[in-house]
């Protein structure tokens, strides 16, 4: 099962390099990686939640990155923005949302270059639709792994606010509306 993880891994980072080499048009680029990861995922009976983490495996393995540390956030924030339509097809359920979540803040405490990353990575995750809300805020509450806990959560910190804030007005406003009703 490991060597059939490394082959898709292998397979999308193929691809984004020759999509890249060829300046291929980006939604024919998007469906043909989300098509090599779904065949992938029904062959090997793999749930999404572990498809997508393979998936960000992929995107930041395709990444050339520079020898000079500067760089790695804008590199960072363009694959992301670039391929989110990959990551959002594999994350249509909170599971697979959690999922990613704590793997990037895995794959960011072991990479030494994408540490101080990590809270522009969340809102970019979020920003393409690839997290929810609810998703980053399960994971700053209950979700979070201790690995950089501090330090990420910090990052994380002002999005968090911001969202639990826009969630507490929904929740303000589906009470006034069921208010209405009675």
């Amino acid at each position: 099962a490991v060597l059939q993880r490394d082959f898709l891994v292998i397979d999308l980072v193929r691809a984004i390099r020759e999509a890249e080499r060829d300046e291929d048009d980006s939604d024919k680029v998007d469906a043909k990686l989300v098509t090599i990861a779904k065949k992938a995922m029904r062959k090997n009976n793999w749930e999404e939640h572990n498809v997508v983490v393979l998936c960000w495996d992929a995107l930041m393995a395709a990444v050339e990155w520079p020898i000079k540390n500067d760089q790695v956030e804008s590199l960072t924030v363009a694959q992301i923005k670039k391929y989110a339509a990959l990551l959002e097809a594999f994350t249509t359920s909170p599971k697979s949302e959690l999922a990613l979540l704590k793997h990037v803040q895995m794959y960011c405490y072991s990479e030494a270059r994408l540490t101080k990353v990590f809270g522009r990575i969340v809102f970019e995750l979020y920003n393409a639709d690839v997290l929810t809300d609810s998703a980053i805020i399960f994971w700053a509450t209950k979700g979070v792994r201790t690995e950089g806990k501090e330090d990420f959560l910090k990052q994380t910190e002002a999005l968090v606010s911001k969202l639990e804030a826009l969630e507490g007005s929904d929740d303000d406003e589906s009470e006034d509306e069921s208010d209405d009703e009675e």
